[in-house]
């Protein structure tokens, strides 16, 4: 956004075109009545000759001033009013100047406007140049900008099908091992528990049919992640295997009853066309640093807890030992 913001700005940095031509023509138009006036006074001997050269000379030079400044403040079609006042210019310094005065001296005044004239093309030309390269490149960041847009929402996309379940939107096992990476590269050392669930009797479940079992899983892991909130790490590790982190120092009583508050809501009977299934979860607890070192062993022995405690007594919590 920060590109496009400055690409716009640099388009409209430019001043009002109409009210630049109105001033410039005003005052183009001001040193020409200056010019006319000198011309009249010494006609009419109230200045002498000698005076003309002087006065005339810096009116000349705002002139130049005036019609240069059209090219650069209106870079496109200042131009074009730059042209008309030349014009203008050599033309009433050859009639009033030169003709009416009977005065074939100002004749070289007009090499003034002519000259100005020349100017005032290499400027336009070089800056259009310029500005054709300032929007080239405009466009160029805009592009790129776009490009940085695509390649971030790509690289987004590419991060949650590398790292998240495509059903359930949780973290997938290799995200979870990286996620305790995390914890275990804190320089505190900061303690957590990593707890398994099994939900129960899932094969039962996938017979009744794909879509009651993917209903399931859906809705078990929404009422998870809603649990931990969004600060929560909550992965699926598994068919019907789900994980969770408890940051904290926590004995195996408070374990326990975070558990039973947490099996309580995701455990809530799941509506299936029209009848509500009861599920029931199965937890195995590991905890660092006292069960593990490295998010392999803790993952692994969290698996093997939550598999014994299975095994032996299903709906049951099991801490490893």
């Amino acid at each position: 956004m920060k590109g496009i913001y400055i690409m716009r700005k640099s388009k409209n940095s430019y001043l009002n075109p109409t009210l630049v031509r109105i001033v410039g023509i005003l005052l183009f138009i001001s040193t020409l009545v200056v010019q006319g006036k000198v011309t009249k006074m010494i006609a009419d001997g109230m200045l002498p000759q000698q005076a003309s050269g002087g006065i005339n000379g810096i009116v000349s030079q705002i002139q130049v001033l005036i019609s240069v400044a059209m090219v650069v403040m209106i870079p496109k079609k200042g131009i074009y009013t730059s042209i008309v006042m030349c014009i203008v210019n050599s033309l009433y310094i050859l009639f009033f100047g030169v003709i009416l005065s009977h005065n074939p001296g100002a004749a070289p005044g007009v090499l003034s406007p002519l000259i100005t004239l020349i100017v005032c093309t290499l400027i336009h030309y070089y800056s259009m140049k310029l500005f054709k390269a300032q929007e080239k490149l405009e466009k160029q960041n805009e592009d790129l900008i776009e490009t940085n847009d695509v390649i971030s929402k790509e690289g987004e996309r590419l991060s949650r099908i590398v790292y998240n379940d495509n059903l359930t939107g949780l973290y997938n096992k290799d995200m979870l091992a990286v996620k305790i990476g995390e914890l275990l590269n804190n320089e505190d050392k900061t303690p957590f528990t990593v707890v398994y669930l099994e939900i129960n009797d899932f094969d039962s479940i996938v017979k009744s049919g794909k879509e009651n079992a993917d209903m399931i899983l859906s809705t078990f892991a929404y009422r998870l992640h809603n649990f931990c909130g969004n600060s929560g790490i909550t992965a699926r590790v598994g068919t019907s295997r789900f994980a969770l982190i408890i940051t904290g120092q926590r004995n195996r009583e408070s374990v326990t009853s975070y558990i039973s508050d947490l099996t309580a809501e995701v455990c809530e009977p799941i509506s299936l066309g029209g009848s509500l299934k009861e599920i029931t979860v199965t937890s195995g607890v590991t905890h660092f640093p006292r069960d593990g070192k490295t998010a392999e062993e803790l993952m692994a022995n969290a698996d093997n807890a939550v598999q014994y405690a299975v095994e032996k007594n299903s709906g049951s919590v099991y801490f490893f030992s």
